[in-house]
């Protein structure tokens, strides 16, 4: 996770999806969670997992990084794309606010992502159409 606008985003609620499905418990939980149900008995370690709950702040430039882990061998053998493949059915959703007190959405799905102003045509677009089971 990265901050890269003009002042600290404050977390709201941190949402995370496997195959469509949330993944419940504190974002620690559910980031560990979604990584162990996309690698399964290729997980050796899930050694650090983000845990930017409600309240925390990101500053200006502040990058966390939202997990760590390492996989067995074989699968590091089979490149990128068999790594990614695993990764891709996970959505994470990070509502947060920033000083003014506007509400954001930032949507990380099949590695691309959105960010959206609540209440902003292009939120009830995304909202109604693409992203509704990510919204909450």
């Amino acid at each position: 996770m990265a901050n890269k606008g003009f002042g600290p985003a404050i977390i709201e609620d941190t949402m995370v999806f496997f195959n469509g499905q949330r993944k419940k418990g504190f974002q620690f939980e559910s980031v560990e969670l979604a990584i162990e149900e996309a690698f399964g008995k290729d997980l050796e370690n899930c050694y650090q997992v983000a845990t930017g709950e409600r309240g925390h702040a990101i500053g200006v430039g502040e990058e966390i990084p939202l997990a760590g882990f390492t996989v067995q061998p074989g699968l590091v053998d089979l490149g990128h794309s068999a790594f990614g493949d695993r990764l891709r059915p996970m959505t994470v959703t990070i509502k947060y606010r920033d000083i003014y007190s506007r509400k954001w959405v930032f949507i990380v799905r099949n590695f691309v992502g959105h960010t959206l102003r609540v209440n902003s045509p292009s939120y009830f677009f995304w909202q109604r159409f693409r992203f509704r089971k990510y919204l909450g």
